[in-house]
């Protein structure tokens, strides 16, 4: 039975992804597909018999993950994500071939999957006879083109694609939690997501220098996004990852600790240029915890020490890196021959003064009352921009009343709302239940243990959570898969890390997180089609217009 749930589930999943995947990316399923499997068992062959470390493969896996900075519907991000369902495929075989022996897993994995379990199972409110209509229409293969590459507006498909991809990433990260050496594949990715990082800041960096002098851009309004295709999706992925810069700073060298400030200077000057303000928010918590690291970490003997002087220096320190780089941003205005860099200091200028004057409020209390119309278990994962659309048609709803009709957008700007929304506040509980969780062992081991990778993953976790006030950083799937990233790193601490306690206490809200998504995956279940919503604004269909061409 174990292997069956550890091997054979996975693995037909995985081949059914793969098949799939192939055939919405090239239109032909059958030998794209079987020469890509051959390849990838070849390869699980081939590393088996020569036991070939796999640490430069996740390295590379985490240097690709800046191509894929678009929309999730977007071929760049699908080809992304193929490539990691194939290197899924490519782990489950490999460790199988090992024969390596099963690692009892920490148990956050009982809350994670919990969640899971209730965004797959929100499917169940879709009205089914339509999408059965256009399974056999279509037929198979066609039909799960159209959810790979339908965008946000398409609610049903986008919403199977959006469940599909979080259990991509939890297979992922469950099969790197599993093997013999967990916690060091997890450093060799957090190293290519560094790296990743790094390139980025330095396309951005040579960008503001380019526009020095030639005030033609194909950038927009000002602000620069490096190679992503969105400033404000650049900055998500910048604060995100920023932290597991951290773990660079683990070295008794002070030049290579010097180094990591030159990059962070780098990157403040990269987001400052974003014009993104919740990345100005949330970047002093990862400049301050890295001064507290360069004065206080002792890394002889992996401990921190405190004291009145040190803490002194990192409050003197602090302000004067970010002095560094406001002159910066000025010094460049002043010798900038060209009006690019000009007009995009003055627009900085210009946000500063209307920082708190935005339409996220508006959107933000929409999701509210949108929320409020099943505010236990939502209305089904990633559906806001759906349900917004379709309540401001009914003359009748709680929405249309609220509201005058805004601009509609594809997200809340809001993660809790936009779980809220979707899943609830069961759903929206769950997840922070299971952050909450992440976050005590990380921050656990980083102080009783030294390990700086789980402080940088915990600050990771902090910052994915205070961006998150502003924007759904579900929307981005590599700035999801971050943040799982973070949970699954913390998933590899044992009990004798983490302590019998919190182990006992993580393991109970765990199993009351499946028992909530149980009962959520009834209630979905119970309201198929939507039934609680036509009986209110008594309508014969709600959701029915969608486009599957």
């Amino acid at each position: 039975m174990r292997t069956f749930i550890t091997f054979v589930i996975p693995l037909i999943y995985l081949v059914f992804s793969h098949v799939t995947r192939t055939y919405a990316l090239l239109s032909a399923p059958v030998l794209p597909a079987v020469i890509g499997l051959a390849v990838i068992a070849g390869g699980a062959y081939f590393g088996y018999r020569k036991q070939l470390p796999l640490r430069a493969l996740f390295t590379f896996l985490g240097i690709a993950m800046i191509l894929a900075g678009e929309h999730s519907w977007s071929v760049r991000n699908q080809v992304f994500e193929y490539g990691l369902n194939g290197f899924c495929l490519f782990l489950l075989l490999f460790h199988q071939l090992r024969g390596s022996k099963e690692r009892p897993l920490n148990p956050i994995k009982y809350s994670l999957l919990a969640f899971i379990l209730l965004a797959v199972s929100s499917l169940l409110l879709f009205p089914f006879d339509s999408i059965s209509d256009q399974w056999s229409i279509s037929g198979q293969l066609r039909f799960f083109q159209t959810i790979y590459q339908s965008p946000i507006d398409v609610a049903i498909q986008y919403s199977m694609a959006a469940c599909n991809r979080l259990f991509l990433f939890f297979v992922f990260i469950w099969l790197i939690t599993g093997m013999e050496s967990p916690r060091e594949c997890y450093k060799a990715l957090f190293r290519g997501v560094v790296i990743g990082l790094i390139i980025c800041v330095l396309f951005s960096i040579g960008d503001i220098v380019r526009s020095l002098f030639f005030s033609e851009s194909k950038q927009a309004a000002g602000r620069f996004s490096s190679i992503f295709l969105n400033p404000g999706w650049f900055a998500q992925f910048v604060i995100v990852a920023l932290p597991y810069l951290i773990e660079r700073m683990q070295t008794p060298v002070r030049w290579k600790k010097w180094l990591v400030f030159v990059v962070l200077v780098g990157a403040e000057l990269a987001l400052i240029f974003t014009l993104s303000r919740a990345s100005w928010l949330a970047y002093p918590i990862i400049l301050f915890c890295c001064w507290l690291i360069f004065y206080s970490y002792d890394f002889t003997e992996r401990q921190f020490y405190f004291s009145r002087k040190k803490l002194l220096l990192v409050c003197i320190s602090f302000p004067l890196t970010i002095c560094l780089s406001v002159c910066l941003v000025y010094g460049l205005k002043s010798i900038a021959p060209s009006k690019r860099v000009k007009n995009s200091v003055d627009y900085i200028e210009k946000r500063l003064e209307r920082f708190s004057k935005t339409e996220r409020p508006t959107i933000w209390k929409a999701g509210l009352t949108i929320g409020g119309e099943a505010p236990v278990f939502g209305l089904g994962y990633e559906t806001f921009r759906e349900h917004t659309k379709k309540m401001f048609e009914l003359p009748q709803s709680d929405l249309s009343k609220a509201f005058t009709p805004f601009v509609l957008r594809d997200t809340a700007h809001n993660t809790y709302i936009q779980l809220f929304t979707g899943l609830g506040m069961a759903g929206l509980g769950i997840w922070l239940m299971v952050m909450a969780l992440t976050l005590a062992m990380l921050v656990w081991d980083a102080v009783r243990n030294g390990e700086m990778l789980s402080l940088s993953a915990a600050l990771s976790i902090v910052t994915f959570h205070i961006y998150g006030l502003f924007q759904s950083m579900q929307y981005i799937s590599i700035v999801l898969l971050l943040g799982m990233l973070a949970v699954g790193y913390a998933m590899t601490l044992d009990r004798e890390v983490v302590g019998d306690r919190l182990w006992k206490t993580a393991k109970g809200w765990g199993m009351a997180c499946l028992i909530v998504a149980v009962l959520g995956a009834g209630n979905y279940a119970l309201d198929h089609g939507y039934a609680s919503l036509k009986q209110k604004y008594q309508v014969e269909e709600y959701f029915t217009a969608f486009s599957w061409d």
